[in-house]
């Protein structure tokens, strides 16, 4: 039998839903392969990786996708309009400006909702069953082991996140900037003030 379809079977063991999925398709990333096929009701964050697609191919990669996934939130809850591309990358500039220079902040300084730390327990404890049983079919050092789960914290800090579109925009700062940015707003001469 196949390691990978024992693998499969190995995940089933911990996880409801396992899926599989074909990284050798051409046609789209890994993210978005990810995305917009493998995680059900993923559809803002699909939706966010296919637009970051397009502004790396526009040479666009020095804005987080964080301000990104905030502008459009903004636009969600009515807060912003945008009547071009053009009009969304610099709602999404201004959005950076305030926090890195003015608020002295960075991307990975807003609130955040990240998955509950069972289900990272429980993905860690299935990565090192794997890594023991598959990858390397024999006991791991206590030191490898530790090494491995450092490092998989630290990573799952910032990336088992998402920002708290509403929890920011809730903030008086953020209240008050896209307050400012409907009255001032003269970017885009179309643009709408929402009532």
């Amino acid at each position: 039998e196949n390691e990978s379809y024992k693998s499969v079977y190995n995940f089933r063991e911990y996880f409801d839903n396992v899926v599989t999925m074909d990284y050798e398709d051409s046609e789209i990333s890994v993210t978005e392969n990810l995305f917009c096929h493998g995680m059900d009701n993923a559809t803002n964050t699909c939706e966010h990786v296919r637009q970051e697609t397009v502004d790396s191919n526009r040479n666009n990669t020095a804005v987080s996708l964080t301000y990104k996934t905030i502008a459009y939130g903004a636009n969600q809850l009515e807060l912003a309009n945008f009547c071009s591309e053009t009009h969304f990358d610099q709602v999404v500039q201004k959005i950076q400006n305030h926090q890195e220079s003015r608020l002295g902040l960075s991307s990975y300084d807003f609130p955040m909702k990240c998955l509950e730390h069972d289900i990272l327990e429980r993905m860690f404890e299935v990565s090192m069953e794997h890594r023991r049983n598959i990858l390397y079919h024999s006991p791991l050092s206590v030191d490898e082991e530790r090494r491995i789960e450092a490092e998989y914290w630290e990573k799952m800090e910032k990336k088992a996140c998402d920002p708290d579109i509403e929890a920011i925009l809730e903030l008086p700062t953020w209240v008050k900037f896209f307050d400012h940015l409907k009255q001032n707003e003269a970017d885009c001469p179309t643009y709408v003030a929402s009532s």
